[in-house]
Formats: C-alpha cells, sequence, structure tokens
C-alpha cells in the first residue's frame, strides 16, 4: 500500500511539475493573483520533492549537478520551500548564504532584448520576479522552465 497516491516514481513527479508550469502560464497570462500564488508554492514544493525522489532512486548527486550547472534555482525552490513552510515573514536564507529578499509581482516591460514568456500574456501585464540578496532577478515563467529542462536532462 502506498501513501503517494498516484505517484510511483521521479518520472510521474516530473509530469506533476510539468502541470504546475502550466498551470503557472496560465495564471500569469489570465492575471489570476490566486493562482499564481498557489501555483508558485505548488511548484516549488514538488521541484523540491522531485530532487529528494531522484536522489533515492538513482541520482544521489543531485545536488552536486545543480551547483555544476551554475544556476541557484534549486536553492530558490528549497528556500520557498521552507519559508512557507516556517511561516517565515521576512528574508528566507540557505545555508550556502543565498538570500531570497522579496517576490514582487511587476508589469512586463518592452525592450529591445528577448522576453521569454508565453506570447500570449499582453505586454501590459505584470510577472513575477523573485530577487536574492545579490539583486539576480528570476522571471517567474523562465525560472520555472529552466527548472523542469534540469530535470528532464536528469531523466533522459
Amino acid at each position: 500500500m502506498s501513501i503517494s497516491y498516484g505517484f510511483n516514481d521521479s518520472s510521474d513527479l516530473l509530469e506533476k511539475l510539468r502541470r504546475d508550469k502550466k498551470r503557472l502560464y496560465d495564471a500569469v497570462e489570465h492575471q489570476n493573483d490566486i493562482e499564481i500564488k498557489d501555483t508558485i508554492f505548488d511548484f516549488c514544493n514538488t521541484a523540491y520533492s522531485l530532487k529528494d525522489w531522484l536522489k533515492k532512486e538513482r541520482h544521489s548527486s543531485i545536488e552536486q549537478d545543480f551547483n555544476r550547472s551554475g544556476t541557484d534555482i534549486l536553492k530558490v525552490c528549497k528556500l520557498i520551500c521552507t519559508h512557507n513552510k516556517h511561516k517565515k515573514s521576512d528574508e528566507a536564507e540557505s545555508h550556502t548564504g543565498l538570500k531570497i529578499i522579496r517576490i514582487d509581482s511587476e508589469n512586463i516591460r518592452s525592450s529591445t532584448t528577448n522576453i521569454k514568456v508565453s506570447s500570449q500574456i499582453p505586454i501590459t501585464s505584470s510577472t513575477i520576479y523573485i530577487t536574492d540578496d545579490q539583486q539576480k532577478k528570476y522571471e517567474i515563467l523562465q525560472f520555472t522552465e529552466e527548472v523542469v529542462v534540469f530535470f528532464e536532462s536528469l531523466l533522459r
């Protein structure tokens, strides 16, 4: 008997992560603040759980793989999960020193640089940015794409 209803292995959890990403894209497209908030929480929890499932199943070096990839996306997922789990109201900080100082909605600005968001999202809309203490910003849709692509590369 299993208590992980419908989730038998890491590939099942990856499918859930993809669904969470799709829900987030839809929520941003429709500017549904409640759904955005819920889905960011779900996405980060699923991603951080997937890391643990992969570690247990077959990929014990997953955290080193993330470190070698040169990205802090796993740390950001972990910080959002633990920050919400423990109901902290100020900055979230990892043991590695990375801090998330805010998660804000900002207007999407047009510029000469590429904007990697759905073409269905009106340019007058807003999106979510996660900002760390080094002032690095992660646009939420690009962030979720990077997380999913990374996990897909591990499960090939």
